[in-house]
């Protein structure tokens, strides 16, 4: 084992006395909080605050392809085609994928999900995925938090007449001709003139959801309860995914977690108990990220996604109470599974080592925790590690 641990700390700047002086009515401790996460500027700081009271968020329509893809989606659905939404297999893409399905669904779509295998499909589209939705009569094919760079995978599933639309929120290729052609809904890409580039995929999905709400022939009441019963879920996929809690996200999680902690959702309801979540206790986003966040996460890495979304979407309580189970086990397992790889790593540990290279050397280590152990190693002797 290492004998010598070295870390370098970078400890941002403290905040100069002029800076404190004119900021004086706040706090010296809020204010050095603040200037780290970049808020160092008035507009800036009544703006943060400000969001406490304003809950209001940016238009969807500002994506560039947003209302060609609600229109295609609309279409779709006035012509009953089969839609598929392709998601990823952790909590931001199982989120997102159920608050799509969702809406589509209560607003008449014909909707399957299909989720990848973590071992067997890795992550983003495949073109065995592909050929399945078009032998199921897929003719509509939308992305959630995966896809801007399957430009292959799009152009399969466009010769095979399935229309596209990605909706993502992973960086691209800085090149236009690396991207995918087909509608695309990603505030990350460098033309598009969204404002808040950090959404999480679920956050990206939410937009989409409301911008097609916001097209339906219902009443502002109903549209406004449509896109409240899904929050609950952009909470959940947003804190998961770790993205920056500032600006929209920060709103988004906020009203959120005002839902989760009244969810109507029996999964979510029979999910909390087992994550030892009290009655009456008032939920905080500590919780979904240390308590349900992993819960969900636990299903791709330990066997299946389809379990944790199967969980989200179910309204049978006592289904519900089997499957949260499951979770919750696998969740114990995936805990058990990943000290005991982390101690056959450090095992292997050379303190001359200046990369710490984890090999399994008997029973094949799980993928789908591998990159948790690398973290706890790499967290263990500061160096960087590949397992």
């Amino acid at each position: 084992m290492l004998s010598k641990k070295t870390k370098i700390w970078r400890i941002q700047p403290v905040i100069d006395n002029k800076k404190l002086d004119k900021f004086s009515d706040y706090d010296k401790i809020v204010l050095q909080l603040l200037f780290n996460r970049g808020i160092d500027s008035e507009d800036k700081i009544t703006k943060f605050f400000a969001e406490d009271e304003d809950s209001s968020t940016c238009d969807p329509f500002l994506f560039r392809d947003m209302k060609k893809a609600v229109d295609l989606i609309i279409k779709h659905i006035k012509e009953e085609n089969q839609i598929y939404i392709f998601g990823d297999y952790d909590a931001d893409g199982v989120t997102s994928s159920a608050l799509l399905k969702d809406i589509l669904e209560l607003l008449k779509g014909k909707v399957g999900v299909y989720l990848p295998d973590r071992v067997s499909e890795g992550y983003g589209l495949n073109i065995n995925a592909i050929d399945y939705i078009k032998s199921q009569g897929g003719k509509l094919l939308i992305t959630v938090d995966g896809g801007i760079r399957s430009k292959d995978e799009v152009e399969h599933a466009k010769s095979m007449g399935i229309d596209v639309i990605i909706t993502d929120h992973h960086p691209s290729s800085t090149r236009k001709d690396d991207l995918p052609n087909c509608l695309i809904i990603n505030s990350t890409l460098p033309e598009e003139l969204y404002p808040c580039k950090n959404l999480a995929g679920v956050g990206v999905a939410f937009k989409l959801a409301k911008a097609i709400i916001a097209k339906a022939k219902l009443s502002d009441q109903n549209k406004e309860l449509l896109e409240n019963r899904v929050l609950d879920l952009v909470a959940i996929g947003t804190i998961a995914d770790c993205v920056p809690l500032v600006g929209e996200n920060r709103i988004l999680v906020k009203k959120g977690l005002e839902v989760l902690n009244d969810t109507k959702r029996a999964g979510l309801s029979e999910l909390l108990k087992v994550s030892g979540v009290k009655d009456g206790q008032i939920l905080k986003a500590w919780n979904v990220g240390f308590q349900i966040g992993p819960r969900i996460n636990a299903a791709g890495r330990m066997d299946h996604a389809n379990s944790a979304y199967k969980l989200l979407i179910e309204k049978d309580k006592d289904e519900a109470h089997r499957l949260a189970n499951s979770l919750n086990q696998r969740n114990i397992e995936r805990q058990q599974i990943t000290e005991e790889i982390v101690q056959e790593v450090v095992e292997q540990v050379n303190e001359e080592d200046d990369i710490i290279i984890g090999v399994c050397e008997g029973d094949v280590w799980n993928e789908g925790v591998v990159g948790l152990v690398a973290g706890r190693i790499c967290e263990r002797y500061y160096k960087p590690t590949l397992v």
